[in-house]
């Protein structure tokens, strides 16, 4: 159960998996060598063949989903701090040989085993953006409640969605299916545990399991759309439905259609919003995960959503142009350098991340920035993140005395700490 599990799309084409803490991965890629060693996130692009480690650590991640932005959380079935906002390259617990690792946004909250976040019609609107996950210890499926919190988010745990005194139910899994419903995948089994119960045991259950479908009481159910036969048109009008199956759904079906076939009507989609509705900017940001997905660069269109009114709109813009970085003419460079100084924290945390991808000594130098504007836990982990992959890209230059970061002490003395390599002795001595 540590082994490559819990396939999900993302929102740009992307496929992911989990990976658990007992397996050490080592995978010869067109692009070089990949190693993960623990627990981990992979992304992988289908078109490309480009597969990456999209972040690292939790002792055995067994669930994660993409909010309707972008954003990503996961659980951990060992670890027990809940809900964990993730973002690329972000670490934590129990991830081999880290200096450092974020935590979760529930400390002491139970091992927890899939998720799923609510969206639709189908259950009441104040369920919307939930998020569902089992603790199968103790037969329950939980909720939590998760809102914005400067970079990252709050998590709150509200009341369970289920809850039994039956022993066996051991829920694993859980899923929005196309038609509303909440599945839930049930294991079956009393006894839960590797080796602290003999597995002669005669109360191990070894051919009983059950899915379980979970509706809202007087509410009616969602009809099953056929994205199979529906033209691009019908496709991009799915688009800005309330279901996220839907919508994800429909964009891997314009993906299959190919550019050819989609670009024109994707463009003149795109025309026909209407800027003074409140889903404009959300439509527009599915229209460059379209783009995304069809692995054609808009440069047009991304600039025009780094600048929305609206941040989860420019967060969700930097990290699309933090993953079309190699088709970038710089790398993404004028976006980032645009995000460092943004004034939501969120933003500015993609972009950080993102400066880390465009690998220059001048992207270091404007991570640096971002701490002219206040820091929470998330961000500091960003920055300091960032200035240890860019090293080798700034630290000759301060050891030279050819870079100071523009004369600020207390950039500099970050940086130096930030790196926690000996090299760093004689700047700061001279300093």
């Amino acid at each position: 159960h540590h082994t490559l599990h819990r396939l999900r799309w993302g929102p740009g084409g992307l496929l992911y998996m989990l990976q658990g803490y007992y397996i050490g991965t080592h995978v010869e890629t067109l692009y070089g060598p990949r190693r993960l060693n623990g627990g981990g996130l992979w992304s992988y692009d289908t078109r490309t063949r480009r597969l990456e480690i999209y972040s690292r650590g939790l002792v055995n991640p067994w669930g994660m989903v993409f909010n309707r932005w972008g954003q990503s959380c996961q659980t951990d079935g060992a670890g027990g701090q809940g809900i964990n906002y993730t973002f690329p390259d972000s670490v934590f617990l129990a991830s081999p040989h880290e200096h450092r690792t974020l935590s979760g946004l529930n400390p002491g909250r139970p091992k927890s085993c899939g998720l799923e976040i609510i969206s639709g019609s189908h259950f009441p609107p104040g369920w919307t953006g939930s998020l569902l996950t089992n603790d199968f210890r103790a037969n329950r499926v939980c909720r939590f409640v998760v809102s914005e919190d400067r970079s990252a988010y709050s998590s709150r745990q509200e009341v369970e969605l289920i809850k039994t005194d039956h022993v066996a139910f051991r829920p694993i899994d859980v899923k929005m299916g196309p038609d509303g419903a909440i599945y839930i995948a049930d294991w079956y089994n009393p006894i839960i545990q590797h080796g602290e119960v003999d597995f002669r045991d005669p109360r191990r259950d070894h051919v009983h399991g059950r899915i379980w479908r979970i509706t809202a009481k007087d509410r009616p159910l969602l009809d099953h759309p056929d994205l199979i036969g529906a033209t691009v048109e019908q496709l991009l009008e799915y688009l800005a439905v309330p279901e996220e199956w839907v919508r994800l759904h429909a964009k891997l079906q314009l993906k299959q259609r190919g550019p050819a076939e989609v670009l024109p009507k994707l463009e003149a989609w795109l025309s026909s919003l209407d800027p003074g509705s409140d889903n404009y900017e959300k439509l527009r940001v599915e229209g460059l995960w379209v783009y995304q997905n069809l692995n054609v660069l808009n440069t047009t269109l991304l600039g025009q959503i780094s600048k929305s009114p609206d941040h989860r709109a420019r967060a969700a813009a930097l990290r699309v142009a933090d993953q079309w970085s190699s088709m970038l003419p710089d790398g993404g460079m004028g976006f980032m350098t645009r995000g460092v100084r943004d004034e939501h924290p969120r933003v500015r945390l993609e972009a950080i991340r993102g400066l880390s991808t465009v690998g220059t000594q001048t992207a270091a130098v404007e991570a640096m920035k971002s701490l002219e504007q206040p820091m929470d836990d998330f961000l500091e982990f960003a920055l300091w993140a960032t200035m240890r992959d860019l090293r080798d890209r700034w630290l000759p230059a301060v050891q030279a005395g050819r870079l100071d970061f523009e004369g600020d002490v207390a950039k500099l003395s970050y940086a130096l700490r930030a790196v926690e390599a000996p090299e760093v002795v004689k700047p700061i001595l001279t300093l």
